[in-house]
Parts: C-alpha cells; structure tokens; sequence
C-alpha cells in the first residue's frame, strides 16, 4: 500500500479547497473550513496561495448578523486558460476558454475533411493566430485539446475509427502530437470530440455529479458520448456512443471503413429530401428515435441532448418529431432536447485540459 506522506495531503487539500471555490464562485474563509472539514489555519494558507496565483480575490466584507464580518473570497475563472480544438468537414473551430470551461474568443476557419493535413499542415498556424489575437499571455495558457471526430485512445494517441476523415485502420499519431507541442510549446491532448461535448454540455447544465447525460453529435456521421453516474463511460476500446452503427437490419453488415446503418438511413434522408427539411425530420426522427430508446432502455437514461451540425440545420422540426416518437418505444419518460452550450466539444476539450493540469497550476511553496 502506498505510504501517505504530507505532500499527498497538502494537494488533497489544495484541490478540494480549488473545487469548492470554482463551484460556488463567492464564499469565506470560515464557510470553506465548515464545508470541508480543513483547519482553519490551513485554509488561510492554502487561500494565500491561491491570491498568489491569482487563483482568488479578495472581495471585501460579507454580511453576518453576529461577530466579525467575513472577508468574501471570490474565484477568478479567467486566472488561466484552454484552448480547445474541433473540426468537422469543412471546417476548423479553434476556442480559448477560462478555468470554468467559458469560451472567451473562437475562431473558425477553412479545413478539409482530413486528420492527418489537419495535425500536419493546417494547426499550428492557425492555433497561433487565435493566441496572438486573443491578447492571452501564453504563459497562461494550461493546454490544447484537440477533438477527433472518430474513436482514439487519449493515452496511445492512436485513433483507431474515423472513416469520413480519411482514418479506415490504425493511425498513430503520437509522434504528430508530439511535434505539435514542440512546435507550439504548449502541452496537447488528443480526445474523441462527442466525449468532450458530452463533457462540456453537462458542465453548462451544472449537473449534480451523479447524473447521466447522452449527448448524441449529428454531423456527418453519429455518434453519442454518454455520462452516467457523473463519469464519462469510454469503453474497454474506446468506442462507447458509436450509435450511428447501430442496425435493426439483419442484412446489414457493419463495415468500419463505411457509414454505419443509422449514419446511412441519415445521409440518404438528407439526400433523398431535396432540402425539404420537414420531410428530412421526419424521416431521421424514425430511425433515431429507435437508436434512442434502444440506448435509453439499455442505461436508463432520460435525459438526452442532441447537437451537431445536422442537428442544428433541422433544429426545432426534428426535436418535436422524436419526442412525439420517444413515449412509445421507452418505459420511462425520455425527453430530447437541443444543447444548451453553443461549442460544446470546444468548452468540454478545455475543461479536460484544466482537469488534466490543474494540480500543476495548484503548486507552489505556501
């Protein structure tokens, strides 16, 4: 068993006062030692630190009925920053967001539908363009986030299914990332962008931590990323959410290197509606509907966001046309609803990175 020394603690300590302060955003010194059970000289040390990072502010004084009046701490998300990184087919979204996950600036640009020009020939550039016009010192900056529109294992880096991205086997890209953050000199991660939405929707929403979210991505394919008890569920190989394979179709063969049975009923949908988009709902709710309450019934899920590119061009049509499927085919209530974050996955990558960096941001000698 690990032997607990006081450097252990003196994080644990740190991180929880962190944690408590970034929830509630004003609160004393007193209330922070009452809440989590901290000494009260501890809290005062750990507080002093954290106005030397300019972690907190010192906001004055508080109301008390009786005794002396608390001096009110108040958190600064903007004390450092994330950059998160999206794409889909035609284009490149690059966000700045502070520690709580709100994007400050975003910028977007002409891409292709391809990861390997996108890494290679197209980041860097752009990604300094967005820093230098942002006027945030780099020094600030914790981490970039890059969302990958298919399955990759944030920690091998290897993206193991993105075919309308130009990924049909095995792609590692470690040694590209690993030239990014040289390049940049910026630590990056890599992570599957539905996960990152499903991450950030749910932050936006202020969910208690023990609440399950499937947020389902419509762009040029579909995929889900899925919380449940307050955890994103990845799968043993990293492919939980792939619902856009999904068949009720016997004759149906999946085919990773091609669009899945859900993914086809909805690109020929589109295809096939001659930009009738009432027609186009209706047609998709059908299908999606099932792979809904097939999921919903599985987990026992009720809430469920729908986002994405496809999502957002049918918008309210095809929201009312899956729920008016959804209490037929589930045995509880189960409700769609749009996302409530306007970047989701940009909001979800930064927020994976402060998580990642923040106990190196905490450190320091008090």
């Amino acid at each position: 068993m690990k032997r607990y020394i006081a450097s252990d603690l003196k994080d644990m300590n740190r991180r929880t006062v962190y944690n408590l302060i970034a929830s509630v955003r004003e609160i004393s010194r007193a209330e922070i030692s009452r809440r989590t059970g901290i000494s009260s000289p501890t809290v005062i040390k750990i507080i002093d630190h954290f106005i030397s990072l300019g972690i907190v502010t010192m906001e004055g004084e508080g109301v008390s009925k009786i005794g002396r009046k608390p001096q009110i701490i108040r958190f600064n998300e903007d004390a450092a920053f994330s950059v998160g990184i999206e794409f889909d087919s035609r284009y490149l979204y690059i966000g700045i967001a502070n520690l709580q996950g709100n994007i400050v600036t975003i910028k977007r640009f002409a891409n292709k539908p391809n990861i390997l020009f996108m890494l290679k020939k197209h980041l860097v550039k752009c990604i300094n363009s967005v820093i230098n016009q942002s006027g945030i010192d780099r020094s600030r900056i914790l981490g970039i986030g890059i969302g990958i529109p298919g399955s990759v294992d944030p920690q091998s880096k290897i993206i193991t299914l993105a075919p309308s991205y130009g990924v049909t086997d095995r792609l590692d890209v470690s040694k590209v990332v690993d030239n990014l953050e040289k390049d940049l000199d910026i630590p990056v991660i890599i992570e599957r962008d539905v996960y990152a939405a499903a991450i950030g929707e749910f932050m936006h929403r202020k969910s208690q931590d023990d609440m399950d979210l499937i947020f389902i991505f419509m762009g040029s394919g579909v995929g889900a990323g899925i919380i449940l008890d307050g955890r994103l569920r990845r799968g043993g190989a990293h492919m939980a959410g792939e619902i856009g394979y999904i068949s009720f179709d016997i004759s149906k063969k999946i085919d990773p290197s091609s669009l899945g049975w859900l993914e086809s009923k909805i690109s020929k949908a589109i295809a096939d509606s001659g930009g009738d988009t009432q027609k186009t709902a209706a047609v998709i709710a059908d299908n999606l509907a099932i792979a809904i309450a097939a999921v919903s019934i599985s987990l026992d899920i009720e809430q469920v966001i729908l986002g994405g590119p496809t999502a957002e061009l049918l918008g309210e049509g095809l929201l009312k046309a899956v729920n008016r499927r959804l209490p037929a085919l589930c045995l509880r209530e189960t409700k769609v609803s749009a996302s409530s974050c306007e970047h989701p996955a940009i909001s979800g990558l930064a927020l994976m990175v402060t998580e990642g960096k923040i106990n190196e941001l905490l450190e320091g000698t008090e």
